[in-house]
């Protein structure tokens, strides 16, 4: 994986500590699980590039709720490596 921004530690709230790796969201494989924050309760699935004219972003969708979807584009941070 390419492009690794850094290793965050954050408290989980319950004591210990849950090590997430920043990354640009273009740099991970299609259908990974990523949080938007490294505190997030949320996780998300990549799913595929929308290349419309002037669009150009990544559709996710929630993993609890398959009908919320969000667009981000590829530069955006996000985080993987936590414990899901």
């Amino acid at each position: 994986m390419t492009n690794l921004i850094n290793t965050i530690n954050e408290n989980d709230g319950l004591g210990g500590f849950d090590d997430c790796t920043a990354v640009n969201l273009k740099d991970i494989k299609k259908g990974e699980y990523f949080k938007r924050t490294p505190q997030a309760n949320k996780v998300f699935i990549k799913g595929d590039y929308i290349r419309d004219d002037g669009f150009n972003k990544y559709s996710c969708t929630d993993w609890d709720d398959m009908n919320r979807e969000v667009f981000i584009k590829g530069n955006k941070k996000v985080f993987i490596g936590f414990t899901f």
